[in-house]
């Protein structure tokens, strides 16, 4: 092997990947072997942003990759705590309404079998909905009564400062 060549990691070079930065249409194409604007480039458009998390993930560096525009933009910190936030909302709608599509299903034609078989993935996805709205309350509530130093991943990044102590009197010069 040539000692000027360069080794870099199928399909991208990850230590050049910053949060932020936006991989151009162009380079895509290029990386997937899809034309732009097919059902194909999409969908592998789509497979090369999981690659490029999962791959960024083995080298420690966890990041979210959106598809932008027929590239790829990887997100801020603070740009993938919003999108990722509204996917899981999104998530829990479409969990919500896929269960009560579920279970309006007329389920009088089905033989005794079929019947437990529905009443029991009924059951499975009501429990689901149900958990996942009791966990997000309670994730709410917890946080809600909390400041923001009590909360062990913002307590992290709050740093070493000391609170400044804004009590000027002591109880022993306080007059009643």
């Amino acid at each position: 092997m040539n000692s000027e060549t360069q080794v870099t990691r199928y399909p991208f070079d990850y230590h050049t990947i910053e949060k932020g930065d936006y991989i151009k249409p162009s380079v895509c194409e290029e990386k997937t072997g899809k034309r732009r604007g097919t059902t194909e480039y999409q969908f592998a458009l789509m497979a090369l942003s999981k690659k490029v998390e999962a791959d960024m993930l083995d080298e420690g560096r966890p990041v979210t990759v959106r598809v932008h525009k027929d590239g790829l933009r990887i997100l801020t910190d603070i740009e993938a705590s919003r999108f990722n936030h509204d996917c899981v909302k999104s998530y829990l709608l479409r969990m919500g309404y896929s269960a009560q599509r579920l279970a309006r299903v007329d389920f009088s034609q089905f033989d005794d079998h079929d019947k437990l078989v529905h009443a029991h993935r009924v059951q499975i996805a009501a429990a689901t909905v149900r958990g996942a709205k009791k966990e997000r309350n309670n994730i709410f509530r917890v946080i809600a009564h909390q400041k923001p130093e009590e909360i062990p991943y913002l307590a992290e990044s709050a740093g070493d400062e000391e609170p400044e102590d804004h009590d000027t009197e002591t109880p022993d010069s306080v007059s009643v």
